[in-house]
């Protein structure tokens, strides 16, 4: 995902540290009473206007999640969102 989706900052600085074991990801999708139906994500992500998110909602089942120092979660946003 950082490879994909990361800014060149991210993939310089997480890349090299996930290659050697230092750090280790985990992605956290399902959510309770939903499972893995990502259509149906209700976890939201609300832009703070400084480049960080809020993130407001639960998941459950974090592979890797004991052992991980790095997250990737699925969440829902307006952002590219059709308008009306």
């Amino acid at each position: 995902m950082i490879r994909q989706h990361g800014t060149d900052a991210q993939k310089q600085y997480y890349l090299p540290r996930m290659a050697t074991g230092e750090t280790r990801g985990a992605f956290s999708m399902s959510e309770p009473e939903l499972g893995s139906d990502v259509a149906a994500i209700r976890t939201r992500a609300k832009s703070n206007g400084d480049g960080t998110y809020t993130i407001d909602g639960q998941k459950m089942w974090l592979t890797n999640g004991g052992s991980s120092t790095l997250v990737a979660t699925l969440v829902r946003t307006d952002e590219g969102a059709d308008k009306p």
